[in-house]
């Protein structure tokens, strides 16, 4: 990996592994929200775009993805934090990480349908 890092989360997709997140044991080397993809056919380790910043503003901001949950769902990279899921799409990489779902929509969502606010 190019990176050291603890607490990452990882995917296998399409002879690739996509390694998300984690975090530098030094609490002095900040690490953002990295990304890199490691090509079992050439061997080849390369960086890949993070999820923006704004994606996860309902939650604070997320300056470090450490030990959340990453998968592999139906030919895209899952990302699971703090009550936000966002998918990147390998095969389509032009179109960068996109929100799926947020927890608080949900129970907007829920509130309204049972005729309360939340």
């Amino acid at each position: 990996m190019p990176h050291a890092r603890h607490g990452c989360g990882g995917a296998f997709i399409d002879g690739k592994v996509y390694v998300v997140g984690g975090d530098y044991v030094a609490a002095d080397h900040p690490l953002r929200a990295l990304c890199c993809v490691f090509d079992m056919s050439s061997h080849q380790w390369c960086n890949l775009e993070a999820p923006p910043p704004q994606i996860f503003d309902e939650v604070g901001g997320a300056d470090r993805i450490a030990f959340s949950p990453v998968g592999a769902l139906d030919g895209r990279l899952v990302l699971y934090y703090e009550g936000i899921l966002c998918a990147f799409n390998p095969q389509y990489p032009e179109a960068g990480w996109v929100l799926c779902y947020t927890i608080a929509h949900a129970v907007r969502q829920a509130a309204h349908a049972l005729g309360r606010s939340a």
